[in-house]
């Protein structure tokens, strides 16, 4: 059986599948059938074959191997690595993990994170440690969205199918590894990286269009592009930007309250 026949029948099987332990156990049975070195094989020669092959839906270490409406099937890689991550990340959508291939035992820790608002950061909500295991090749471990944060405490090559869910949170949390501590809230939304980097290069430009389109963006429905839009805004307008700021002391989100209301006591004493 070759892989893209058996990709195609998981996608259609999963379909028809109404819970997540059937999930589970049909994500087992195609990672021990799936064939990892003849995969690598056929990329490299459709590399070598078409000079001009772009790898548009991969990054350096996760290859999407198909999709539906509901889910992304990926394969991804982990390398052994010297200079491991001081942080933890919280999981952006659900997520389905089996390893199929590993040069040593898989250990890992999971965390569990306290029930919260994603998008109102609080560095008072520490991780709590739940346990330490191993994952056993074809075994499958379920991640729940903003409830699960798992380190692979193990260093070593190894590869996973990871089936993740489409439907992605737009925020998530950044832990120091030692202490469990939140350490800042991350956009996890690509439009929104996108927007806020565009805000920024607006901001740089500083004429009139671009004020214009800062103002607009100053009511944006995310709140950190809304606080970009602001401070980008200041600097090029300040009395229209003051007034904005002055107006967000009534802004839906509690951060954009609170930052505005600290911003105009500063900008009051300078």
């Amino acid at each position: 059986m070759n892989n893209k026949f058996l990709i195609d029948t998981f996608f259609s099987n999963l379909d028809k599948i109404d819970s997540r332990e059937k999930i589970k156990q049909n994500l087992e049975l195609i990672s021990m059938k799936f064939n990892l070195q003849n995969f690598i094989n056929h990329n490299i020669e459709n590399f070598i074959n078409h000079k001009y092959t772009l790898p548009l839906n991969s990054n350096y270490n996760r290859i999407l191997l198909g999709k539906n409406n509901e889910f992304n099937l990926n394969l991804v890689f982990r390398f052994e690595n010297k200079n491991t991550s001081n942080f933890l990340y919280s999981v952006d959508s659900e997520s389905f993990i089996t390893a199929i291939y590993s040069e040593n035992i898989i250990k890992y820790k999971l965390y569990k994170q306290i029930n919260c608002d994603i998008s109102l950061f609080n560095n008072k909500l520490v991780l709590n440690d739940v346990y330490e295991n191993e994952l056993k090749l074809y075994n499958c471990l379920r991640l729940d969205k903003f409830i699960n944060v798992i380190d692979f405490t193990s260093n070593n090559f190894s590869c996973f199918l990871v089936l993740n869910s489409n439907h992605i949170s737009n925020y998530l949390w950044e832990y120091d590894k030692k202490t469990l501590i939140p350490t800042k809230l991350i956009s996890s939304n690509m439009f929104v990286n996108r927007l806020i980097t565009s805000t920024k290069i607006l901001g740089e430009i500083g004429n009139e269009e671009s004020i214009n389109l800062l103002t607009y963006l100053c009511k944006n429905e995310f709140h950190n592009i809304r606080w970009e839009a602001i401070n980008q805004l200041i600097n090029h307008d300040f009395e229209k930007g003051i007034e904005i700021l002055k107006n967000m002391t009534q802004d839906k989100h509690p951060d954009i309250v609170n930052a505005a209301k600290k911003s105009l006591i500063i900008l009051n004493k300078s």
